[in-house]
C-alpha cells in the first residue's frame, strides 16, 4: 500500500467516525460509530470473504491494536462477534473519548491495511468504498477514495 493510498484509507476512516459521532463528546458515541463501521465492513465483505473470515480478519486486527492499546485485549478472543464486539463496545465506551477515538482509528486503519494486503488496493476501494460514505449522502458511495 503506497503512503498516498495509506493517507486516502486514514481519511476516509477519520470522515466515516466523524461524521458517525458527530457533535457527541463521550466514549459511547465513539464505541457506537465503530461497531456500525464494522457492521457495514463485514455485509460488504461477506460475499467475498466469507463472515467466517471477516470476523476472524478483525479479531487478528483486535489484537493487534491491543498492542498499542492494551485496554483493548480481550482475554477469549474467538474469531467470533459474539464475544469481541459487545467487550470492546464497553471498553470503547468506558474510556476516555479522545482515547477512544484514537484506538477506534487505529482499528480500522489495521484492519483495511491487513485486508488491503490480502486483496489488493483496487479490491479494498470497490468493496469498502460504500462503508466510507457519509451516512446522509449515498450518492457520493463510490468517490470517497
Amino acid at each position: 500500500m503506497s503512503k498516498k493510498d495509506k493517507g486516502m484509507y486514514r481519511k476516509a476512516i477519520s470522515r466515516s467516525l466523524a461524521d458517525r459521532i458527530g457533535d457527541s463528546t463521550d466514549g459511547a458515541a465513539v464505541a457506537d460509530a465503530v461497531l456500525d463501521i464494522w457492521h457495514m465492513m463485514r455485509a460488504q465483505l461477506s460475499p467475498a470473504i466469507g463472515v467466517r473470515g471477516a470476523n476472524t480478519l478483525f479479531a487478528y486486527t483486535l489484537h493487534l491494536t491491543s498492542k498499542e492499546y492494551p485496554w483493548l485485549a480481550i482475554s477469549k478472543n474467538t474469531g467470533s462477534d459474539s464475544t469481541e464486539l459487545p467487550e470492546l463496545k464497553t471498553r470503547l465506551a468506558n474510556s476516555e473519548p479522545d482515547a477512544a477515538l484514537a484506538a477506534s482509528h487505529a482499528l480500522l486503519a489495521i484492519f483495511v491495511k491487513l485486508l488491503s494486503n490480502m486483496i489488493g488496493d483496487q479490491s479494498v476501494e470497490l468493496l469498502l468504498g460504500p462503508v466510507w460514505a457519509s451516512p446522509q449522502s449515498s450518492s457520493e458511495q463510490l468517490n470517497v477514495f
